[in-house]
């Protein structure tokens, strides 16, 4: 059985995301603004400890959702997730990002590769951007 810290936390971090997937769901009266169903994160390679990039529509994103984990292998399936600035634009850099939107692209990783995760707020994904008035 392959083993590693990054691992237990990547199956840790699957098993939140269930719960969250999950709040709220058989309540009658407990009335949530929005269902959240992801806790994104980006992965930190051991490349000059860099955030890990996967190719999307001609960019790079580094945040992802995991879809599901094998723990004997450490294997894990990535969606990517589409980042966007305040204004709606494609960005990667993360002190741009204000939303983050779920791709139909996944990806393959041995999470053992990577020494660190760092996750962000559920409330990234599929946020709106605000209304900007344009003064002319």
């Amino acid at each position: 059985m392959n083993s590693c810290c990054i691992c237990k936390e990547m199956e840790k971090l699957l098993e939140e995301q269930k719960l969250l997937e999950n709040f709220g769901k058989d309540c009658r009266y407990l009335q949530l603004p929005k269902k959240m169903d992801t806790i994104p994160f980006m992965l930190v390679s051991t490349d000059k400890f860099s955030n890990f990039q996967a190719i999307y529509n001609k960019g790079l994103t580094p945040f992802f959702r995991i879809e599901s984990l094998i723990p004997s292998t450490c294997c894990a399936k990535l969606r990517l997730l589409k980042p966007s600035n305040l204004y709606g634009r494609y960005t990667n850099c993360v002190s741009e990002l204000y939303a983050l939107q779920k791709t139909d692209v996944c990806i393959y990783v041995n999470i053992c590769c990577f020494i660190a995760i760092e996750p962000l707020a559920p409330q990234f994904v599929d946020r709106t951007p605000p209304f900007i008035e344009v003064k002319v």
